[in-house]
């Protein structure tokens, strides 16, 4: 695969992801701040681009979201086939709440 179509697929996702993310958050800022694993302020700021912002920001060249279950652990519990497989789910939520949200 050429850089340029990776970079094009880059884009694509962050286009996807921050269309995305406005949606969420203009619907419910606190819990779509949760599940973006997000500031409150970093949301109100993405809510408010606008599009021609947000198209320049998809192509920045980095990919805008970031894959949060970078424990073994935590994607142990929601991949893993179990008779238990609704409390592996809230097992796995309730730690993802006690992260911190990172901050830019």
């Amino acid at each position: 695969m050429e850089t340029r179509d990776i970079l094009q697929e880059v884009g694509e996702v962050n286009l996807a992801f921050l269309m995305l993310a406005q949606r969420l958050i203009r619907s419910n800022l606190p819990e779509a701040a949760y599940r973006l694993g997000i500031t409150s302020k970093i949301a109100k700021i993405i809510s408010e681009l606008t599009t021609t912002q947000v198209i320049k920001l998809a192509c920045c060249g980095t990919l805008l979201s970031d894959f949060r279950l970078n424990d073994p652990k935590m994607l142990s519990l929601l991949t893993s086939i179990n008779k238990q497989h609704n409390l592996q789910h809230a097992h796995a939520a309730l730690l993802l709440a006690t992260r911190r949200v990172r901050e830019i």
